[in-house]
């Protein structure tokens, strides 16, 4: 009997479709995540790490110094330094910026023959070279004598330094100061002591006896520091002169200025218009005019208006920012450095910006 043409056999029913790639994808929220999001990202970056590390590869092997040979070295001590007990050195840094030696400066004066009979005076604070030099060699004075003693002998550490003489005497009414040279038989220096100095004091101290030190008997000098005491409601503008008239740079004035400077300490605020009145009414012929400028700007033309003889004022630009500048580049001017070009410019003046370059110049 044959099948009857309305039966169907369940066999030979039609099965669905298999599911595509892209139903799948449509009806699968987190494998579409996968693919489309997922798969392409992590792909990427790791495609893009291994680019990094060829780049980095290629990079380290242009940069690195070729024909490099690295092995074993030895270092053998062949040799010590001797260094005995009565000459080791002697390190003293009462500040940031204090401990410079004294250079040897050819233009410095006679000085030989100094007498110091009192004790006291060699038995003040000790600072580099205390020790006297060698034959021929330098001694470098302390305290209040802090001068060079260079040439035919230094005296022992207790005479304060002092050789029988000199170098090359300077020419007749030639000073000088942080490499600044000028000519004039009257000067008076006028040096800010605020607060803002006081990083560098005993380097500024020194500069000053050793441009004391180089005047002739036949010059005469005097020196006016300003500052401000108290505080607030109670601050006071201060002027004070180491004598009062100028003096002639003997032996005993400039022990007296020795002195009386190493007692100075810096203070308070800069005003430096009364020291600089004090400074032309002794007439001088030279004014060097220490500070950073930081004053107020009417003080410019005032000291064009008091300075009726037409006195030199050389401005030195003292400031905390600009000695630390050691560069060999030419220093920025700040706007205290700028108002005491203006200055010098009106005052027959020169300028210069003490750098920490020009420290370690002078401290050799």
């Amino acid at each position: 009997m044959s099948a009857s043409p309305d039966r169907v056999d369940t066999a030979d029913a039609v099965r669905p479709a298999p599911e595509t790639f892209a139903d799948r994808v449509a009806k699968n929220a987190y494998f579409r995540a996968w693919v489309t999001l997922v798969a392409p990202l992590g792909l990427s970056v790791a495609l893009h790490a291994v680019i990094f590390v060829l780049l980095a590869m290629k990079t380290f092997a242009w940069l690195a110094p070729a024909g490099l040979d690295v092995g074993d070295y030895s270092a053998t001590l062949t040799e010590a330094l001797g260094v005995s007990e009565g000459t080791g050195l002697d390190w003293y840094q009462p500040g940031g910026l204090a401990g410079l030696s004294e250079p040897i400066d050819e233009s410095l004066g006679s000085l030989g023959g100094l007498d110091v009979p009192d004790d006291a005076l060699r038995d003040l604070s000790r600072a580099p070279g205390q020790g006297g030099g060698q034959t021929g060699g330098l001694g470098l004075g302390e305290g209040p004598l802090a001068l060079l003693g260079t040439g035919g002998g230094a005296g022992p550490a207790e005479s304060g330094g002092l050789g029988s003489g000199l170098g090359g005497a300077a020419r007749l009414g030639e000073g000088g100061m942080w490499g600044m040279r000028f000519r004039a038989r009257k000067l008076v220096y006028v040096v800010d002591f605020s607060g803002s100095i006081i990083v560098a004091v005993d380097v500024l101290k020194r500069e000053l006896k050793r441009s004391i030190s180089g005047l002739k008997p036949d010059q005469s000098f005097n020196v006016i520091l300003f500052y401000s005491a108290g505080g607030g409601v109670d601050e006071r503008l201060r002027t004070e002169q180491f004598r009062p008239q100028l003096e002639p740079a003997t032996d005993a004035t400039r022990r007296a200025f020795f002195e009386w400077i190493d007692a100075k300490a810096p203070r308070g605020q800069t005003e430096p218009r009364e020291a600089i009145q004090r400074a032309l009414e002794l007439e001088p012929e030279v004014i060097l005019f220490h500070s950073d400028g930081f004053f107020d700007e009417s003080v410019v033309p005032e000291i064009a208006r008091l300075n009726r003889r037409r006195v030199q004022v050389h401005c030195l630009v003292f400031d905390e920012l600009l000695l630390k500048d050691a560069s060999d580049l030419p220093p920025k001017a700040s706007e205290g450095a700028e108002r005491m070009k203006r200055i010098a410019d009106q005052n027959r003046g020169q300028f210069k910006i003490v750098t920490g370059k020009d420290l370690r110049r002078v401290g050799g």
